[in-house]
């Protein structure tokens, strides 16, 4: 895939928002609902903090390749995620440290990391 079409799949993924199953909209403007068999994949606009599927629901983030929160959706994620949602960042596993800036890489751009599940990340009402 091309440079810009990932950088424009990656901000769409940022932007909205993906649920596995029943979710609760919590004020969201549903743009697009699909159904695969036993999966359905919502597209919603709004704030990704206010998201709302708390059994098995997910956000999607374009963070940087540290996963330790930056600004922007990533900060407002991080933020409202809390305690448990950093713990869970910081302890992602280390793919590659740079020794000359002490960068540590937990999810090379292109690849995807999860965190989760849990079910206290403070305001977040996901568990992924």
């Amino acid at each position: 895939i091309p440079s810009t079409i990932q950088h424009l799949l990656i901000l769409f993924l940022t932007i909205f928002i993906m649920s596995f199953v029943k979710v609760s909209s919590m004020g969201l403007e549903t743009i697009a609902r699909f159904r695969l068999r036993d999966i359905s994949l919502l597209i919603a606009k709004g704030s990704v903090v206010d998201f709302d599927s708390p059994t098995n629901g997910a956000i999607v983030n374009a963070a940087n390749e540290g996963c330790l929160g930056g600004g922007g959706v990533d900060g407002a994620i991080n933020d409202a995620g809390g305690d448990n949602l950093e713990e869970d960042r910081w302890n992602l596993p280390i793919v590659e440290e740079h020794e000359d800036d002490g960068m540590s890489i937990r999810c090379r751009t292109g690849d995807a990391v999860v965190t989760g599940p849990n079910n206290d990340y403070g305001d977040l009402r996901v568990p992924y």
